[in-house]
């Protein structure tokens, strides 16, 4: 995956894991950002470059159909989730498309 190969040097994320014996068939991408300061910015540098972003995987128990289950507070997954970031990841993302969304990570964790 170009993603992994090209932001596995940015120590401020973490990028998905892939077992040895096993290949992810990626249908989302999803970065964590370590600094919770750099997650909303992060969103939004890559939007002032036209780079939509999504959060993906809210935590269970914060849908309402889990409400009646939920007993108690989790901020530690709720701390993950707000960390989280998918990126662009499409049938028909081009390659020059995926370089710039890799060039605007690098760009924005080098200003930091």
């Amino acid at each position: 995956m170009r993603y992994s190969h090209c932001l596995g040097s940015i120590d401020e994320i973490d990028l998905p894991r892939e077992k040895s014996y096993a290949t992810c068939a990626f249908h989302n991408y999803v970065i964590k950002v370590n600094n919770p300061k750099n997650h909303n910015k992060l969103i939004t540098y890559l939007k002032e470059h036209g780079i939509s972003t999504e959060a993906h995987y809210i935590t269970n128990y914060l849908y309402s159909i889990f409400a009646p289950f939920a007993k108690e507070r989790l901020p530690i997954a709720e701390a993950v989730w707000e960390s989280l970031i998918t990126l662009p990841l499409f049938q028909e993302l081009t390659f020059k498309q995926q370089g710039m969304i890799i060039d605007c990570i690098h760009n924005y964790f080098l200003r930091r």
